[in-house]
């Protein structure tokens, strides 16, 4: 399609280059693809040239509409409404999007954009000594679907998991145990049982206000390298990173680097040095502060009255040693909403330290997901957190019961009840824009007619089981005149608008776009499917129908890809 929008922008400029300020760039931006097919492949809006040429959009339409000259590619050309309508050749649009999909075949879609380009993304970054809750699902799958499409469009990508393993909230669990933990504690199930140390310690404060100061003290001395509280704290981590690396695994997710917090702790000094040097450091009720009232801001503490660190100094340190080690172009940190004013005063703080580069820092934001079969909030403190490994048991257990229904005879079941269950939670995160809360059910997530990832999954499964059946080659000339049935087309479009969507989710950082995408596109398919045979047809009209579908899948199965969503063999 874009092959389209260039030629069209060029029939246009000829005529209207120059005037209203329009250059050929803004033309083609200013190109619309109508909702409605009757309304042509593309629309050129003639409101922008009314001022100018001090006339009505509709006769300037009319107008222009006469003038222009069509090329081969252009069937005809309408004025509706202040529009300048241009409709393609149905033939040579079938041909053009085709022939590029079965050439480019896996790498459909893909470009040099980031060619040269560094990007950080830092992701996921679960807390140790506490099981991966849900509310870390949506950083996790967004920031991997970030990532694939970054490394799709050519950028060098670096993938930053941080993990939450310093701070006082490790006083608090070192206190927990010493008080209430034993010698056999950690066995069996060690992450849970140390979790179940942390929400103790917080019923017990509430009855024992002293309990925060012991704790702090331990954190203070895990900060100076006491050795008994340094192999406590590393014993955590340890039997942390084992689940961990067990959810990932599932997912399919990798990291270049699992760098937590505690990794920074030697940087800090530094980064607390240039502050005083800069004279950006100040001292408030024996705390020392960033001033951020120019920016609007609250002030930020740097470190506490008793010289522990916060997060912020733990991500300034950061943020300065990933530029200094990456050189990167863009950082994006895939954080929930709730941290906004974080990352905010963060930049704000990189800026006034004279790092330009912060402005290429960016919080990719997002907001909460809930389960509406749970009426249980998501605090860790209060004990009453949704732990992923339970949603994901969940997952795979109601989706081995729809597959033990509709197909109990398939191999692998066990495999394939997982891949359904990780689509389910998958496209339930990506079909809403990131910012708004997520709320799903089971029973929704894992429909297989309805909008969900199991839907799609089918559709991929049911694509490739049709061409399997196919004894041609596609090898052999296509009469692309065969395609020209209404739902045919739609179809085609939509398959040659992949690559500007693909550009649309990594612009607006949004794996929504692409998730809505390939449903309407298995939509399409299926519309098309349940109303013509692509097989045991006129030799001619099969083997063009044969070439849509392998594109179909191609197309489908990259954006399947992209946004981690696993693609069974078999359903």
């Amino acid at each position: 399609m874009e092959r389209f929008r260039k030629e069209i922008t060029q029939v246009l400029r000829k005529e209207i280059g120059g005037k209203a300020g329009l250059a050929s760039k803004q033309i083609g931006e200013l190109l619309e693809l109508p909702t409605e097919s009757a309304h042509g492949d593309f629309a050129f809006p003639c409101f922008v040239l009314a001022k100018a040429e001090k006339k009505p959009p509709q006769t300037i339409a009319k107008e222009l509409a006469a003038k222009l000259k069509l090329t081969d590619n252009i069937d005809r050309v309408e004025a509706l409404t202040g529009y300048v309508n241009f409709f393609i050749k149905p033939a040579k649009l079938a041909e053009t999007v085709l022939k590029e999909i079965y050439d480019e075949r896996d790498a459909y879609g893909a470009s040099d954009r980031g060619k040269g380009r560094r990007v950080v993304i830092e992701f996921s970054s679960p807390n140790i000594a506490k099981p991966f809750g849900i509310g870390h699902l949506r950083s996790t799958i967004i920031g991997n679907a970030l990532t694939r499409i970054y490394k799709f469009l050519n950028y060098q990508v670096t993938t930053i998991n941080h993990l939450g393993d310093w701070g006082t909230q490790f006083g608090k669990i070192i206190t927990a145990y010493k008080k209430w933990g034993k010698a056999d504690f950690l066995k069996g199930d060690p992450l849970m049982n140390l979790y179940k140390l942390y929400v103790q310690f917080h019923q017990e404060e509430e009855k024992h206000p002293e309990l925060t100061d012991e704790a702090r003290q331990w954190f203070a001395k895990l900060e100076r390298g006491d050795r008994e509280v340094r192999e406590l704290w590393e014993w955590f981590r340890d039997v942390s990173m084992e689940e961990i690396r067990g959810i990932y695994s599932l997912f399919d997710i990798h990291f270049d680097h699992q760098l937590g917090e505690s990794f920074y702790t030697d940087k800090m000094p530094a980064v607390i040095d240039q502050l005083k040097k800069l004279g950006l450091l100040e001292e408030s009720e024996g705390a020392q502060i960033v001033r951020l009232e120019k920016e609007g801001l609250p002030p930020a503490i740097i470190k506490k009255s008793d010289d522990s660190t916060l997060y912020i100094t733990r991500d300034l340190a950061a943020a300065i040693y990933r530029h200094e080690t990456y050189s990167f172009e863009e950082m994006l940190y895939v954080v929930g909403t709730p941290q906004q004013l974080h990352f905010q005063q963060l930049f704000a703080i990189l800026v006034k330290m004279a790092h330009e580069w912060a402005k290429e820092c960016e919080h990719i934001s997002f907001g909460h997901l809930t389960l509406k079969e749970s009426g249980a909030g998501m605090s860790t403190r209060s004990g009453t957190i949704v732990f992923l490994k339970d949603v994901l048991d969940r997952a795979v257990e109601l989706a081995d019961d729809i597959i033990k229904e509709k197909n109990p005879q398939l191999e692998n079941r066990e495999k394939v009840a997982i891949q359904v269950g990780i689509a389910a939670l998958i496209y339930a995160d990506f079909s809403a824009k990131r910012r708004k809360d997520v709320k799903f059910s089971w029973e929704e997530i894992l429909n297989f007619d309805g909008e969900t990832g199991p839907y799609l999954q089918y559709t991929s499964v049911r694509i490739r089981s049709l061409l399997e059946k196919f004894s041609g080659t596609l090898t052999d000339k296509v009469d692309f005149e065969k395609l020209g049935e209404a739902e045919e087309q739609e179809l085609i479009k939509a398959l040659g608008l992949f690559s500007r969507t693909i550009l649309e989710a990594l612009e607006e950082r949004e794996p929504f776009v692409l998730a809505s995408y390939l449903m309407r596109l298995a939509k399409l398919y299926n519309k098309f499917y349940n109303k013509y045979r692509v097989l045991d047809q006129d030799g001619e009209i099969s083997l063009a129908r044969v070439l849509l579908t392998f594109c179909t899948s191609t197309t489908l199965d990259v954006g399947l890809n992209l946004l981690g969503i696993p693609i069974p063999e078999k359903m």
